[in-house]
């Protein structure tokens, strides 16, 4: 039963995660796509009430594109260099991701048993060296997806009998 619940899991994260891959690869040349595409459509509406015209047609409307064109790109100028939009776009991007904030990823959780954990004892820095434990030891239970990954870092690089021998409530 659990076997089938595991495979289960598997296949909706690799699904989820195929699907979010292509939206991302879509979403890139999509941009730009829709910029060219809605300057299109604005140019082929403006020229139903432009008054001038060219022996060619498709001058006219060459030109009332690059003006569109021109426009959309000074506004979007703007909006990055002058407006500076993406600062508190990443505020809060960092501020919705508990990992940009308070959470550990296991990488950082297999660092502090390893380094910094020891490094605060080795300086004497016993409330230092408490906190990193504590802040660990909330982050495994908060995340135990995590759990299994900090294992698999600390098989690849021999560190079981250290991270035994040091954390009896870390578990093998």
């Amino acid at each position: 039963m659990a076997a089938v619940i595991d495979t289960k899991m598997r296949v909706w994260k690799s699904s989820k995660h195929f699907l979010l891959l292509w939206v991302w690869r879509v979403q890139q040349p999509g941009m730009i796509f829709n910029v060219v595409m809605s300057a299109i459509n604005m140019t082929l509406l403006a020229n139903i009430y432009m008054k001038w015209r060219f022996d060619n047609p498709y001058l006219g409307i060459l030109i009332a594109f690059g003006l569109v064109m021109t426009v959309l790109l000074t506004v979007a100028y703007l909006w990055d260099a002058k407006g500076k939009f993406w600062v508190e776009q990443g505020e809060v991007v960092t501020a919705r991701n508990p990992y940009m904030t308070r959470h550990m990823t296991a990488k950082e959780i297999v660092t502090n048993l390893t380094m910094w954990i020891p490094a605060f004892e080795a300086l004497k820095l016993a409330v230092g060296a408490r906190v990193q434990e504590e802040w660990t030891k909330k982050a495994l239970m908060i995340d135990p997806k995590v759990k299994p990954i900090c294992d698999d870092l600390i098989r690849e690089f021999n560190a079981e009998e250290f991270i035994r021998e040091k954390y009896k409530w870390y578990g093998g």
